[in-house]
């Protein structure tokens, strides 16, 4: 019973100790004293996480005690016994105050309820039972503050906590260090001054028990400053009525003062300050402090002469602006004998005006004016910027000055020339028979200059009588139209020389015959080597049109496909194409008599099979292993495949035991403004496989089109073929990667983005806008530095900067060049020692050398800036090895009117000449140049002129 009862006395005791976790363990009890009403007076106080302390009062004439401290389970005597142990008075501590004694347990544990029991003598355990908790959680530090802060130390204190067992301390700009300290404070040391350090401040019960951290932030003092005994203090950009004050910045100042000893003072953050309203040739002294707000530097001084008067900018008026001149008048300066003018061709009115013509029209100019005081001294110049404005209507030139006239004529071949630049016009509109226009600019036709003449030159295809429509045009409209008619007649074959007609392919080839009738008769007489490189090319490019025609019509096999399930199909066999690849054959054979005859590259013979009904998304081709052999045996080296408006290219080399085409096609992801790409074609899948499998690579390049949809207003030129990966959803909504950019150029003809390849996997076609901040010096580039960029041929920084006026290097432009051109890189390892196979450049080093554009050598100097005429070898050297591309019989003559001529390298003659001649380099200020490096804006023009000329 006694048991029992003592259980239930607890029971009311637990009441008193039991707390929220957090808190101190509060006593219930009555006024001051804890005790009161208790018959035997056995407490606890300072529970923490793993302590408590016990007090009692003592019991007259007991000199020990025993103390027994359990975890209680149940009500038997399995309960868990933490501590067990006899107490001597002697070694109790006494509160003489409280007439108590004190008894301070560790080892506890945390959040745990725990029985005490006390006795004296041989009593019973039960005299004075004790319930009581330790806590679970731990008071964070009270009333956290830093004090003392200096540059390099401050020192945190905190209310010390008798509860705590010791602090944690962490601080820096990201809480990297940290002490453990047990007092009221800590000083924290070798910080930077002016900087804002976070502190973190926990409280630790025991090992195990910590707080919630308590943060507090200071900034240290800034240092203390170091004025310097020295400063650069000087003016710069002096005219005569202004000067800029430039300093180098003091470290830690905040402001700087200045001020000329005359009352004048001026305050500025900047180490720079413009002056305004000086008088023109007088000296001036003005002094600098810097200061931090608390101290001042010591004084310096500068001395200044402004300059001798010069034009007031403020009195420049603009008496007259058209689309090609200006005309300015200024207030006269004191003491100047007259004026002096630099930026445009000019002349005097008299001397405070200025005339100024044969300008560009929309164009800003800047134009510097002087006053020549006596002794012929200039002052500084005054800058006047301004743009010309639109032209108007070009004018009526007089015909006779025109000289609209047949410059030469041979046969079909005519060569149209004039002399007059028509007033006003920016550039020509000439129209043949009233088909369609072609323009050019004044700086097109410098390549077909002949006698000083503009040039153009034509090839007809058969006898007849034509007429030319020759107008100026330029923004605002066009001039009349200068008329001419004349007549063409293919010379009589040469009767010791047979011409084989080419009569298997009907209406389609009589305008080759004619011009071939006709160079046969020109070769008779020895005239082709005669004309003008620029006529010759002319002619040839005439030529290669024609025979570009000619064979792709003699080629073509038309099929029908037969549709299983939602696929078309469609198998090939050598009948199906025995026919046309002895007729292509046939054909080139005899073009190619000829273009041998004028130093020509050969064309090869090429099949087209045209599925024309196929209108599904998917098709199945398969061209057998006889087929492969026919086309072999009779040389053709490219098999075209047009399938519902797309077309691949390849050689048969590639598959001699035959292939299977799988097409596929879905739309193209939604096109949305938030930066993605503009899709401007559905995404086409083309896999190649033969008795080895998927054909995913070609040793031979493949030529593939892509119809386009939805042009609207994009930009044609920015058309680019891309590797996609293939989205999931028929709608094209599916989010769709590009992996690659392929360039590729449109052709209206067609609507087509032609490419070439080298595998095969999911494409498609979009425009691809590319923008850089640094166009602002070369406007005049900027086009060509987009369609470039467009199609991966050039890039920036990856900045969003281009850096047009930097060097380009040797494996730069050759990057750009075997870009442009889509030549492949072999296997093998470049001879170059300072070419390496991880080198960024090395593939297309490789392709290079494979492609005959460089020469194999002991180094090839990638990194070294290119010169212009290395740079027209490399272009010569691909643009020569085009079917068409002929020999210059006279390099000379299209070398002639550059002055530096002589000094262009030997062996480099040819390829430069033919480069010239095409049109894409054209020469600088003092002649062509050949040693001068070239810039990256320049190296894009060049190559937006390649890929016109594709």
């Amino acid at each position: 019973m006694r048991r029992t009862f003592s259980r239930f006395l607890i029971t009311i005791i637990i009441v008193s100790f039991i707390v929220s976790p957090g808190a101190m363990v509060s006593h219930t009890y009555a006024g001051d004293d804890p005790c009161y009403g208790l018959d035997h007076c056995f407490i606890s106080t300072n529970e923490t996480g793993t302590t408590a302390t016990l007090e009692w009062e003592p019991i007259e004439g007991v000199q020990s005690y025993s103390l027994k401290i359990t975890i209680p389970f149940n009500y038997d005597d399995t309960d868990e016994v933490v501590l067990e142990e006899e107490l001597d008075i002697d070694d109790l501590l006494f509160d003489s105050e409280k007439n108590r004694y004190i008894y301070n347990l560790t080892g506890l544990k945390s959040g745990t309820l725990h029985y005490a029991l006390l006795k004296y003598g041989e009593g019973d355990w039960d005299w004075s039972p004790l319930y009581f908790t330790t806590l679970t959680s731990v008071e964070p530090p009270a009333n956290v503050e830093v004090i003392d802060i200096t540059e390099t130390s401050a020192t945190v204190q905190w209310m010390d906590n008798p509860g705590h067992s010791e602090y944690y301390i962490s601080w820096g700009p990201e809480l990297s260090t940290y002490v453990r300290d047990g007092s009221g404070s800590y000083t924290i040391e070798n910080l930077t001054s002016n900087t804002t350090y976070t502190v973190s401040i926990y409280a630790l019960v025991g090992t195990t028990l910590t707080s919630e951290p308590v943060e507090i932030s200071f900034t240290t003092t800034e240092a203390a400053i170091v004025w310097p005994t020295e400063v650069n203090f000087e003016a710069e950009d002096i005219t005569h009525r202004t000067a800029t004050l430039i300093w180098d910045e003091v470290q830690g100042a905040t402001e700087y003062h200045l001020s000329n000893g005359d009352g004048w003072e001026a305050t500025v953050t900047d180490a720079a300050y413009q002056l305004t309203g000086l008088t023109p040739s007088t000296s001036y002294t003005y002094k600098l402090t810097a200061s931090n707000g608390t101290s001042t530097s010591q004084e310096f001084t500068h001395t200044f002469t402004t300059a001798i008067a010069a034009v007031d900018h403020e009195t420049i008026k603009v008496d007259m602006l058209t689309h090609d001149s200006i005309k300015l008048t200024f207030d006269a300066v004191d003491g100047a004998e007259k004026y002096a003018f630099e930026g445009a061709r000019f002349y005097s009115d008299k001397g405070t005006s200025i005339h100024i013509n044969s300008l560009a029209h929309q164009t800003s100019y800047t134009i510097k004016l002087y006053a020549v005081h006596p002794g012929g001294i200039k002052s500084a110049p005054t800058l006047f910027t301004f743009t010309t404005l639109a032209p108007p209507l070009p004018g009526d030139a007089n015909l006779s000055s025109l000289d609209f006239r047949v410059e030469y004529q041979e046969g079909l071949n005519v060569t149209l020339g004039w002399t007059a630049w028509i007033p006003d016009a920016s550039s020509y509109e000439l129209i043949i028979d009233g088909g369609e226009p072609e323009y050019f600019a004044r700086e097109d036709m410098h390549w077909y200059a002949f006698h000083h003449r503009f040039t153009k030159s034509l090839a007809f295809r058969q006898n007849g009588t034509h007429t030319a429509s020759l107008r100026g045009v330029n923004m605002t409209g066009k001039s009349k139209a200068y008329e001419l008619t004349f007549t063409v007649a293919a010379r009589e074959a040469n009767p010791t020389q047979s011409v084989v007609p080419v009569s298997k392919v009907g209406e389609t080839l009589n305008g080759l015959e004619n011009v071939i009738n006709n160079l046969n008769n020109t070769l008779s007489n020895g005239t082709w080597r005669t004309l003008p490189e620029g006529m010759k090319l002319d002619i040839m490019n005439s030529i290669m049109s024609i025979v570009n025609e000619g064979y792709n019509e003699v080629g073509k096999v038309i099929f029908t496909s037969q549709v299983e399930g939602n696929i078309a199909k469609a198998t090939v066999s050598a009948a199906d194409v025995a026919l046309a690849a002895a007729e292509s054959k046939d054909y080139v054979d005899q073009a190619n008599k000829h273009l041998n005859k004028l130093g020509a590259n050969p064309v090869k013979p090429a099949v087209v099979l045209d599925f024309e009904d196929v209108t599904l998304q998917s098709s199945e081709i398969t061209l057998d292993a006889s087929a492969m052999k026919t086309l072999l045996d009779a040389g053709v080296e490219s098999v075209t495949i047009k399938l519902n408006g797309t077309q691949v290219s390849i050689n048969p080399k590639e598959f001699p035991n035959g292939f299977e085409l799988n097409r596929g096609q879905q739309s193209a992801p939604k096109n949305a403004s938030n930066g993605s790409p503009n899709f401007v074609s559905d995404i086409h899948s083309f896999e190649f496989t033969d008795n080895n499998g998927v054909h995913s690579t070609f040793n031979n390049p493949v030529g593939v089109s892509l119809p386009t949809r939805g042009l609207g207003n994009v930009d044609t030129a920015l058309l680019t073929v891309v590797n996609v990966s293939e989205t999931s959803s028929e709608q094209g909504d599916e989010p769709t990667t590009i992996i690659g950019n392929f360039g590729g150029t449109f052709n209206p003809a067609t609507g087509t983005v032609d490419t070439v390849l080298h595998g095969f996997s999911s494409y498609a076609v979009i425009e691809n806008k590319v923008n850089f901040n640094d166009m602002g010096s070369v406007k005049w580039a900027e086009r060509s530095i987009q369609v470039a960029a467009a199609k991966g041929i050039v890039v920036g920084d990856g900045k969003g900067n281009y850096n047009p006026t930097g060097d380009v290097t040797r494996a730069e432009f050759l990057k750009m060049l075997v870009t442009t051109f889509h030549l492949k890189a072999p296997k093998a390892t470049e001879p170059f020692i300072d070419v390496n196979d991880s080198d960024w450049f090395s593939p297309y080093v490789k392709a290079g050398l494979n492609s005959g554009i460089i020469d194999s050598s002991t180094a090839f100097n990638p990194r070294a800036a290119i010169t212009r005429e290395e740079m027209a070898q490399m272009i010569g050297r691909v643009l020569r090895n085009q079917p068409g591309a002929f020999e210059i019989a006279n390099t000379d003559e299209i070398l002639k009117d550059f002055p530096d001529a002589a000094s262009i390298s030997s062996n480099i003659k040819d390829d430069l000449a033919f480069t010239v001649l095409k049109g894409i380099m054209v020469g600088k200020d003092n002649g062509f140049e050949p040693t001068a490096k070239t810039t990256r804006a320049e190296a894009a023009v060049i190559v937006k002129r390649l890929i016109d000329l594709k």
